[in-house]
């Protein structure tokens, strides 16, 4: 389970990249909860209903240092939604949690190999960009010439 379009568009595309067969392909089902509301669904995963292993990835949504859009009231909502799925599925054998530090999205944009992709995709997905573009450096957005 994730909680946004980011995840569902991403870690697909992902796991065919590294792997090279797809989340179909090896029986996994990915669900956009659309929010972080995740204990409903999950909840049916144990040993007494369904014994099936399931993962929630969610995002931590911590404060970047220097960005305009981190809210310190994000980052403390992170932090409780963590404490909640750890106390309701810390035991639970079918359910592991994944928490991003940030947001999927920034913390794959730090990743220095990962600047040349999303440059890649940016170019590709307007077909013409002009002598600008806009990555990541030291979790603040920068404008770069290329």
């Amino acid at each position: 389970m994730v909680e946004g379009d980011g995840e569902e568009i991403l870690l697909p595309t992902l796991v065919k990249n590294a792997l090279g067969i797809s989340l179909d392909e090896i029986g996994i089902g990915l669900v956009n909860v659309g929010n972080v509301a995740f204990e409903y669904v999950a909840s049916i995963f144990s040993s007494e209903r369904l014994q099936r292993h399931c993962a929630i990835i969610t995002d931590l949504d911590a404060c970047v240092a220097g960005a305009s859009k981190s809210k310190p009231k994000a980052e403390s909502l992170g932090l409780s939604r963590k404490d909640k799925l750890d106390r309701l599925f810390g035991a639970n054998p079918w359910i592991e949690c994944s928490y991003a530090p940030h947001t999927l999205e920034v913390d794959f944009a730090e990743i220095e190999s990962n600047r040349a992709y999303i440059k890649k995709i940016i170019k590709y997905a307007f077909n013409r960009i002009d002598d600008t573009v806009l990555l990541v450096d030291r979790r603040q957005w920068k404008i770069y010439r290329i």
